[in-house]
């Protein structure tokens, strides 16, 4: 057997890319295809095949995988399409028609041949789509191409056919080919002029050409183009255009079928917009595979940008890695059970862990791991796992600082009280149990005015009126415990801003100076009575300089 030039393509097959949930979803595709789509490498060794192809030689594609092209097909039908093999690999695309005698049956096919190319430009294999048209050589041209179109239209979904007869100029459609352009189904087939409009004027010139281009050359040509139905909606078609030629070898009539596409294109759309959104998004977000839980662990298949700036990993150095890499000394260990045990369950899962960079430094990370669903006629398979990593560094250090001021606050013997706008309580420290009685579970969100305050209202607007027009205030207040004892508070109010500089909220700082203001009282009334006493004794004094002349007498 004649051997061609080619290049290793294995680790097309082996290793992980970035497109492997969009390989997974194009094999589903393909293997619903009615027609065989295989592959085959530049020793004619087969690398691909559908599920058509394994029906038709009646082997499952393990079987067929590696074994050469003869081994499968005979070497009678070898022969038969060998030249058309030599065209491929002399790079030409080939498109043929041939009767071969498979071994489960003669069949009358239509094969199209693809060459792949390398880098270099040489071909190092190629794909093949074969198609079986051996009930299409049964009857007439022209009847078999409408029965075959009307059965095709009638066994798939939003497939219509359609001729043009080009000396007569007169078109024919199937019902579901008026269906898909939101027409009667039971109208007559409209003129090329009507259908016209359901295209851009772009779309349509592309149409035209195309079916000029099959008309010159008597090749089958695709077709493709967005239109408007009557409605408004748009919907778009993609189909094939086949030239029908006489006797003398005169295009007199072309064939085609339309396939309504759109679900297809929008799901390809939004493949294309969610890519965008990964690439060009803040959190890392990374692929693995969900088949290997235990160690080694699910292999890494895909990260974004973002992920490699956030670890220090290049893609190539990642890729079939395990997110294992990642983990170090302070990795906490409960953390990857629980990881551990979502993925065994196929469950979504949120954990915040440290992670480690390439260069070993350590970092938070807020991880989000969710099982990606591929639902099939049986049942759902999870083939892989989404991880969304965003670095918290700088969020677990606040927490740390603010942690660490609460505890200094708690220690503190004065209250520390943050309320809202409305007055509801949003924080209440160690020391405001201590003063007022009240544990912070039951009072936050509570209204610190009526909770606390026995004093007049209008002192208590007056307190925000000025802390709101100066941003802070300070005085007495006589409050209230859980106990209903009046304690006497000097308090000092801050207004605090959010990031757009409005007011947010009030920190209030309360000391209780009760015991202070009664050794204060009570060191005033000693004054008092000291002062009387001197006041006393100098009356005597007076009097007594007043009767002594009297009393001696």
């Amino acid at each position: 057997m004649q051997s061609y030039p080619f290049c290793d393509i294995s680790d097309r097959y082996s290793a992980p890319t970035d497109s492997s949930h969009y390989e997974s979803r194009l094999n589903l595709i393909v293997d619903e295809l009615p027609a065989c789509v295989s592959y085959l490498d530049a020793d004619l060794r087969y690398r691909f095949v559908n599920a058509t192809y394994e029906a038709w030689f009646q082997l499952d594609r393990q079987t067929i995988d590696g074994q050469y092209l003869w081994q499968v097909i005979g070497d009678v039908a070898y022969r038969k399409v060998k030249p058309y093999i030599d065209q491929v690999f002399d790079g030409e695309q080939v498109t043929y028609e041939a009767v071969l005698p498979y071994a489960q049956g003669r069949r009358h096919i239509r094969g199209t041949l693809i060459p792949d190319f390398d880098r270099h430009d040489r071909v190092q294999g190629y794909y093949a789509l074969i198609v079986d048209i051996s009930t299409d050589k049964q009857a007439e041209t022209a009847l078999r191409r409408s029965q075959a179109n009307l059965a095709k239209a009638q066994e798939l979904a939003h497939i219509g056919s359609w001729e043009f007869d080009l000396v007569t100029r007169t078109p024919l459609c199937s019902a579901e080919m008026l269906r898909l352009f939101g027409l009667n189904p039971n109208a007559p087939a409209p003129e090329l002029s009507h259908l016209a409009q359901f295209f851009s004027p772009e779309d349509w010139t592309r149409v035209k050409q195309t079916l000029q281009w099959a008309i010159a050359t008597g090749e089958p040509q695709p077709l493709a183009g967005q239109i408007r139905r009557p409605t408004g909606e748009r919907r778009y078609l993609e189909g094939t255009s086949e030239a029908i030629k006489n006797a003398q070898g005169d295009v007199v009539k072309l064939l085609g079928t339309v396939m309504d596409v759109t679900d297809r294109q929008q799901r390809q759309d939004q493949l294309r917009l969610l890519e965008s959104v990964v690439l060009h998004a803040n959190d890392a977000v990374l692929v693995t595979e969900a088949d290997l839980i235990e160690p080694p662990g699910p292999r890494i298949v895909y990260v974004n940008p973002a992920f490699t700036a956030m670890t220090g990993y290049t893609q190539a150095e990642i890729v079939g890695q395990t997110p294992r890499i990642l983990q170090g000394p302070k990795t906490d260990r409960a953390s990857l059970d629980r990881i551990r045990a979502a993925l065994k369950t196929r469950q979504k899962i949120r954990e915040e862990l440290i992670n480690y960079r390439q260069d070993g430094t350590e970092f938070w990370v807020e991880l989000e791991l969710v099982p990606i669903t591929i639902a099939n006629a049986r049942d759902q398979q999870v083939p892989h796992f989404v991880a969304i990593q965003r670095d918290i560094t700088a969020r677990k250090r606040t927490e740390q600082l603010l942690k660490e001021q609460a505890e200094l606050i708690d220690i503190a013997t004065d209250a520390f009280l943050v309320r809202d706008l409305e007055s509801r309580l949003l924080f209440w420290s160690r020391g405001a149990e201590q003063i007022y009685g009240w544990p912070s579970s039951e009072v936050l969100g509570r209204n610190v005015d009526t909770l606390l305050n026995s004093e007049p209202f209008h002192q208590l607007e007056l307190a925000w009126q000025t802390v709101l027009n100066h941003g802070e205030w300070h005085g007495e207040l006589q409050k209230s415990t859980k106990a209903n004892k009046v304690r006497i508070i000097e308090s000092r109010w801050t207004l605090v801003r959010n990031s757009a500089g409005q007011p947010a909220a009030v920190l209030s700082v309360d000391t209780d100076i009760t015991e202070r203001k009664q050794l204060e009282a009570q060191l005033l009334r000693a004054q008092r009575l000291e002062s009387l006493g001197t006041l006393a004794s100098g009356i005597a004094h007076d009097l007594n300089n007043i009767l002594t002349p009297i009393l001696g007498i």
